[in-house]
């Protein structure tokens, strides 16, 4: 998920978590994101977040939220060929 300290981005955690999803988050508020039980923060880096990505999937995710917009492309590449 990106751009998740916002109200939306908030909800989509706490959403996601209660269906049981594992949550990689991108922000720049990473102490409220730990707090929602989101489970891997880091912030806007594209390179960090292709090494977080692989380091915690096989492969990517399945799904990718961009409450933003102008880091659409960095979502995209974070799913893998796969998702849904």
């Amino acid at each position: 998920m990106l751009g998740r300290s916002g109200g939306i981005g908030t909800a989509l955690t706490i959403l996601a978590k209660a269906l049981g999803a594992r949550v990689i988050a991108v922000t720049t508020r990473p102490s409220l994101l730990k707090s929602l039980g989101t489970d891997v923060v880091i912030g806007y880096d594209k390179e960090e977040l292709m090494r977080v990505i692989n380091e915690n999937t096989d492969g990517g995710v399945d799904a990718a939220i961009d409450s933003i917009g102008d880091t659409l492309p960095m979502a995209l590449d974070a799913v893998r060929r796969e998702a849904r």
